[in-house]
């Protein structure tokens, strides 16, 4: 028996252009191209980093596959240099053959600087003080109004300025010959996200450089008002492109009283750890 490993990657990044008019942006990530520049946590939101290999006996077809202990998620630091917080749970899933196996991930981040802020922002509310929120998402301010009185500094902020979930879903399939597929299925309706690719797997553990960018999305200042209000609760089960919704249905703290999310695993994926 000659066995052959082959490892594959697709991978995106979710950044926010400086066209938006948020206090916070990202460069344009397309001439990225090395595999650790995927996994650091980086200037940019998130990286969806999906590794994945299949171990080929050449008489009896594929033998064994998995996802690298590399794949994951990797965040770069929110507003104010806080680190955003992961949504539920990263999912993943594997549909084997003997000459194909299609893998599946999907990861979520949300910005927690206002939540931590808003510790400061309680305390000024709760003396009586007045505040004010500018820009495209202070729409909630008149919501934090009525319940300064009941909520603690970090709920003030999440009524203040709630940003609902980022995040992609990607599929990579590694065929028998090396060959493989690769699509970005789903994702949120903002920011922007590009996806990066090698052309072909390649034998042994990992692919180091030749990234290249295959396909981008712009998050665009339309979809950061739609995101805002459309971002929430639980995203259709069949779905493509951009999605309305999450695929955790994270509901919006400001309208939601107990437990924000709908289910901590994404629907269709396995959610065993641990992962990055």
């Amino acid at each position: 028996m000659v066995a052959k490993k082959f490892t594959a990657a697709v991978t995106t990044i979710s950044w926010i252009d400086s066209k938006v008019g948020l206090p916070v942006s990202d460069s344009d990530p397309a001439t990225v191209s090395k595999r650790a520049e995927f996994t650091t946590d980086a200037n940019f939101r998130f990286s969806n980093f999906l590794e994945a290999f299949v171990v080929l006996d050449d008489r009896l077809g594929i033998q064994q596959y998995g996802f690298s202990h590399a794949s994951g998620m990797y965040r770069g630091p929110s507003e104010f240099g806080l680190p955003s917080a992961v949504v539920g749970k990263i999912g993943r899933s594997s549909i084997p053959s003997k000459q194909a196996v299609t893998f599946r991930q999907l990861v979520g981040a949300r910005t927690q600087s206002h939540e931590i802020a808003g510790e400061v922002v309680g305390v000024l509310a709760g003396g009586g003080g007045g505040f004010m929120v500018g820009g495209p998402v202070g729409a909630f301010v008149g919501a934090a109004a009525i319940g300064v009185g009941y909520f603690t500094g970090k709920k003030i902020a999440e009524l203040i300025k709630s940003f609902p979930p980022i995040w992609t879903e990607l599929e990579l399939t590694i065929n028998a010959d090396g060959s493989i597929r690769r699509s970005l299925l789903s994702h949120s309706v903002f920011p922007s996200n590009t996806m990066f690719s090698p052309r072909k797997a390649v034998l042994g553990e990992s692919i180091a450089d030749g990234y290249t960018a295959c396909a981008s999305y712009d998050g665009d200042s339309d979809r950061l008002q739609r995101w805002q209000s459309s971002g929430w609760d639980l995203a259709a089960q069949k779905r493509s492109g951009p999605t309305d919704g999450n695929p955790w249905g994270m509901k919006n703290p400001a309208k939601t009283v107990g437990e924000k999310l709908v289910q901590s695993c994404p629907s269709g994926y396995e959610c065993k750890g641990p992962f990055l």
